[in-house]
């Protein structure tokens, strides 16, 4: 009753430990290992109870008993337990294995999983190390790895990587790339060394090993030599059988008898069977005591006999060497043969034991070993015969059908027996090796290779129809067929169909591995479609440089290769699940059919005009962007723009070719593919906006929409100025309305730039085509007069796109109106007078009305401009006289000076700027700190000087310099006077600045042209008045001061 109740305490202790896995992994383990040591004491008390029981009447030794007595401690409850201090559950620890028997070992894990309750604490063990707390701090990593126990750290420190086996193993994969099916022969001699020298046989393996060749080399020489004088050729060769047969049975039996010794058994065996391979040789070619087929027959069965042996005996080795020795000693007999070719299915015969053998022994190393010796002496039997086989009769027949029986008996039956348990890589190399061989070997042997390939092939379809459970085989299968219809394609079709069956045979291989979901049928469809696509191409570009024709055969080989591609395509689009390899070459293939199609289509449309074939490029273009759209094709939309630049190349040689620019000079084609070239890019955004809102490109078809935008106003200029000169003015203006209206509908700030900068340029090529007397000019002013009335007018009313683009002709208007008068009244003077004076007088009162009155609202912006205007006009009349004067080379202007009219017109503006002066506008209020009264006063006293110079100067010779000079100086002291008023100090200074330049003038240019009797009178006149003004001067200012 007692140990039951333990149990139950302790199972109830294990369910407390999985509901609680909140503590640290170290500690969880201690617990765990607590309790399987009080488990182990039950376990030694119920074995204890079950003797005493068993024997009755024997007395009762005393044991230690593994419960606590009365006055020992009791066992604490698992919570407290854990609640002590770390010094107490040592001292507990260590009382609990005070108190188990002396004699007890500790029972393996295994066996305390046995019971139910031993088993639950292994299992909360082992969940309780799998899953550490990642909540665990670095102290309590520390402290709990010096808690580890001794097992726990030896486990630990078997787990130290080893780095020699790490190497070996890098060692082994780079031989296995290399090397590939040589790997198995080379990884089991390994086996066998380290085999022997695992078990401290090494040295007696290589002795074993080399007692075989020297016993081998002396039994040859023993044959050939020794016995010359005591027995016969038949003798020697009885002999030889029946030492090595003698050897045999030895190393059979003390393999049998002696389990220690078998491996040194196998080797006997061994040294038997190369023995009797060799009194084969020496009974055959060498003595010649038997025909060369009697000696294959012997061979055969001295291999059927090692491979028996080997299946009997379970060694491995004696079916290596029944192998070696099996195929390579027919080689002795091929030099002076008479029927060479019966070495193949001598061949076949020994890989059909080998292939018995691998299968029963379960060892698919010999398979692969024979595989490889075989193809080896295949190659060695090329020397011996003529190839290809022709008029061999049977004999030819038995060699192909050896060959093929190689390749189905080798490839396909490894297939059969070895991957029914899954394929592996190294597996399925030997077939594919295979398939290349006897390809290979077909080539060689037979003229015929093409017709027994497709026989091949089809014998793999009617394999893998007939196999169709087997869904890896088949689809091994389906590959050799693809691999065999190819290769017979090669041999069998010219270059121009051959192209065409391959693409043929890459569909049909698509849609079989789409259909059956293998991907390696899928490689193998991408191969035969990139070798076809190739071949196509090649032939193509052969049919262009002889002989173009557009229905000949490469051609249309081109345009079903295209169809072909993007069947293709399709099929392999609509896979649900593709590796990433196979959707990048998804995207290739779909970039490579869109570029196949335009090609297709460029070079169709080139043998049918040589000249217009790139009419066809927009709509090209346009199908680019929509398979670009459908499929997200970077490479097919940047195509898409690429086709422009042979439109663009078309139309530079063609101007190069016309030496002219002009529309109309050039060729037919070029003018086509000029409009089009324009339209594309102008159009290219709505193509995008349309039909792939999300190309990468959009951007750049944007950019060149507001390109084409800005340069369709500017069109028709070029010509205009080339041809038609004249007419310059008004094709400004409406390429000035054009762009207005580009502005308004697509409203870009570069294209109201462009805007302004026209009406800029109309109104000064006006300007300029109305003082050169042009008519054209007149139809320009009349464009530009209703433009800025309208305006002028309307601008407020207007909406408000439509305000953004006119804002700077609203402006303007002002001012063209101006240019208006200025233009009615020149003509009208023109009739009457060679002189700017009327000009000067309508301009000068035109802006004294503009800035007199309440200012406009478009001319508020326009202030300076306006004030610039005004003076302008007041200078005029001074540069009619400067041009008159021939200081000015204006064409224009130059005429015979009228000094009276310039003087009328003259006095007319210094009395409209002293009585813009004297009112004080607001404009002059608005802008007094850039132009200040000051300023203004200095203005019009400089226009009363270029006022008055040319009048004098227009006196007669003789009086001019000196009336000059004498009206500076009166001005000069006019101004003395005016400098007395109060806040005009600086006339003061204006009047030193015009003395002195009186001075200069008298000194430097009016002494050195005047007489005598010039200088005293200016001199006179000049002093007195001077001496007058100071006089009064000096009065009024003593007069002020009082």
């Amino acid at each position: 009753m007692q140990l039951t109740e333990e149990l139950q305490h302790l199972r109830r202790e294990l369910e407390d430990l999985k509901l609680k896995e909140t503590n640290l992994e170290i500690r969880t383990d201690i617990r765990l290992d607590a309790i399987e040591q009080r488990i182990e004491a039950l376990f030694a008390a119920v074995n204890q109870l079950a003797e005493e029981q068993a024997q009755p009447l024997a007395p009762k030794v005393a044991k230690p008993s593994a419960m606590p007595g009365p006055n020992e401690p009791q066992a604490e409850p698992v919570a407290d337990f854990f609640s002590e201090s770390q010094t107490q559950r040592q001292d507990a620890w260590q009382r609990r294995a005070d108190i188990q028997p002396i004699e007890h070992t500790k029972p393996a894990r295994a066996e305390i999983a046995a019971t139910p309750v031993a088993a639950k604490a292994q299992t909360a063990s082992e969940s309780s190390a799998a899953k550490p707390f990642a909540s665990r701090s670095t102290d309590s990593k520390s402290s709990a790895a010096q808690r580890v126990s001794p097992q726990t750290q030896e486990g630990r420190g078997q787990q130290t990587p080893n780095w020699g086996r790490k190497f070996d193993q890098a060692v082994a994969a780079f031989f296995a790339a290399m090397l590939s099916p040589l790997l198995g022969l080379f990884a089991q001699a390994k086996d066998f060394y380290q085999h022997y020298q695992a078990k401290g046989q090494g040295p007696v393996f290589m002795m074993t090993l080399a007692g075989i060749i020297a016993m081998t080399l002396g039994f040859g020489y023993l044959l050939q030599y020794s016995m010359n004088h005591w027995l016969s050729d038949t003798g020697k060769a009885l002999t030889g059988f029946v030492c090595a047969n003698g050897i045999l049975a030895l190393g059979a039996f003390i393999r049998k008898r002696q389990r220690a010794m078998a491996d040194f058994g196998s080797g006997l065996v061994g040294l038997g069977l190369i023995i009797n391979y060799l009194c084969a040789y020496f009974v055959g070619p060498y003595f010649e005591l038997v025909p060369d087929g009697v000696s294959y027959l012997l061979l055969l069965l001295i291999t059927v006999a090692g491979y028996s042996l080997a299946l009997k005996l379970e060694a491995r080795v004696i079916s290596i060497v029944a192998l070696l020795g099996g195929s390579l000693a027919p080689l002795m007999l091929l030099s002076g043969s008479q029927a060479p070719l019966m070495y193949l299915p001598f061949l076949l015969l020994i890989g059909g034991c080998s292939l018995l053998l691998s299968h029963k022994i379960r060892w698919p190393v010999l398979l692969e070993t024979t595989a490889i010796l075989h193809i080896a002496c295949i190659e060695s039997l090329s020397f011996f015969v003529e190839l290809p086989l022709q008029g061999q009769g049977i004999m030819g027949v038995l060699a192909l059908i050896s060959l093929h029986g190689l390749f189905y008996g080798y490839g396909l039956g490894s297939l059969w027996l070895f991957g029914r348990e899954g394929l592996s890589h190294r597996l399925l190399a030997l077939p594919a090796a295979l398939l290349a061989f006897l390809v290979y070997s077909l080539s060689q042997f037979s003229p015929h290779a093409g017709e027994l390939l497709l026989a091949n092939a089809a014998v793999l379809i009617g394999l893998s129809l007939w196999l169709k459970q087997d869904k890896q085989l088949q689809t091994l299968l389906w590959l050799a067929t693809g691999a065999c219809l190819g290769f017979a394609a090669l041999s069998l079709l010219s270059g121009e169909l051959l192209g065409l069956v391959l693409l043929l045979e890459a569909l049909l291989l698509m849609w079989l591995g789409c259909r059956e979901q293998q991907a390696s049928l899928r490689i193998e469809a991408i191969t035969l479609l990139a070798l076809g696509l190739v071949i196509n191409l090649l032939a193509l570009g052969d049919m262009i440089n002889e002989a173009p024709a557009l229905l000949s055969l490469p051609l249309l080989a081109w345009g079903l290769s295209t169809l072909t591609l993007f069947g293709f395509n399709q099929l392999l689009g609509k896979q649900p699940e593709l590796s990433r390899w196979e959707q990048q070459l998804l995207q290739l293939g779909r970039e490579l059919a869109n570029v196949l199609l335009v090609s297709l289509a460029l070079v169709s449309a080139w043998l049918i005009s040589e000249s217009y074939f790139l009419v066809i490029i927009p709509g090209l273009s346009l199908t680019l962007l929509l398979l670009a759209r459908r499929q997200q094709l970077r490479v097919s939309e940047a195509l898409a723009w690429t086709l422009l630049l042979p439109l663009a190349a078309q139309v530079i040689f063609a101007a190069v070719d016309a030496h002219s620019l002009s529309f109309r000079a050039q060729p037919l084609y070029a003018q086509i593919a000029r409009v089009e070239l324009f339209l594309c890019l102008l159009l290219a955004w709505y193509a995008y906006r349309r039909f792939h809102p999300k190309g990468e490109l959009r951007r750049l078809a944007w950019y060149t929409r507001l390109a084409c935008l800005v340069l369709l106003p500017l069109l028709w200029l070029p010509k205009i100025v080339l041809r038609f000169e004249d007419w310059l003015a008004p094709a400004l203006w409406l390429s000035c309305f054009v762009s207005l209206v580009l502005a308004r509908k697509f409203r870009q700030p570069i294209l109201k730039r462009e805007t302004d900068v026209l009406l800029v340029l109309a109104i000064a090529q006006t300007a300029f085509a109305c003082l050169a007397g042009q008519w054209p000019g007149l139809i320009a002013l009349l464009l530009g007069s209703i433009y800025s009335g309208l305006l002028l007018w309307c601008y407020p009313s207007l909406p408000r796109l439509w305000q953004g683009p006119c804002r700077l002709g609203w402006q303007l208007s002002p001012f063209y109106g101006a240019l208006l008068l200025a233009v009615v009244s020149h003509s009208l003077e023109v009739l009457f007078s060679h002189t700017l004076a009327l000009s000067s007088v309508v301009l000068s009162g035109y802006f004294f009305i503009l800035l007199s009155r309440k200012p406009l609202k478009a001319l508020r912006p326009g202030y300076p401009f306006a004030f610039a205007s005004f003076f302008i006009a007041l200078l005029l009349p001074w540069i009619t006289w400067l041009d008159s004067l021939q200081y000015l080379q204006l064409d224009v202007l130059t005429r015979p000076s009228e000094p009276w009219l310039m003087a009328l017109a003259q006095a007319c503006n210094l009395a409209l700027l002293a009585l813009f002066i004297r009112k004080r506008p607001l404009a002059m209020r608005r802008y007094r700190q850039q132009l200040p009264t000051n300023m203004v006063f200095i203005a019009w006293h400089a226009l009363l000087l270029l006022a008055y110079l040319p009048l004098a100067y227009q006196m007669p010779t003789g009086f001019d310099a000196t009336l000059s000079t004498v009206l500076m100086v009166s001005h000069g002291c006019w101004l003395m006077f005016l400098s007395l008023r109060p806040g005009c100090q600086i006339m003061l200074k204006l009047a030193a600045g015009l003395f002195a330049i009186s001075c200069l003038k008298v000194l430097l240019l009016d002494m050195a042209a005047a007489d005598l009797l010039q200088k005293i009178i200016v001199f006179m006149l000049i002093g007195a008045l001077l001496l007058g003004v100071a006089y009064f001067y000096q009065k009024s200012r003593a007069r002020l001061s009082q």
